[in-house]
């Protein structure tokens, strides 16, 4: 789960970003959530995350298949769904 997570973290261009990472499977299906502080602690430049959907891994998958989403909150899902593929 924690490489799914670090795999759609570098996706996002959040690679080095101060991140927090809680994964647990008290549900039907392990996952893992995880905050990441968009300010790069080296540069002190804050992440765009304008159409982050898009270049999360299954963003792209569902983009290219003319079925994407759009918010921030498409790629935290995509680390769910792949933390629980790689499980």
């Amino acid at each position: 789960m924690i490489e799914a997570a670090r795999e759609t973290l570098k996706a996002l261009g959040l690679e080095g970003h101060e991140a927090l990472l809680v994964g647990h499977n008290d549900e039907p299906h392990p996952h893992i959530h995880v905050i990441v502080n968009r300010v790069n602690p080296e540069t002190g430049i804050a992440a765009p995350l304008k159409m982050d959907h898009l270049n999360s891994p299954r963003g792209r998958k569902r983009s290219s298949a003319g079925r994407g989403r759009s918010g921030a909150s498409s790629a935290w899902r995509t680390m769910s769904a792949a933390a629980t593929a790689n499980s």
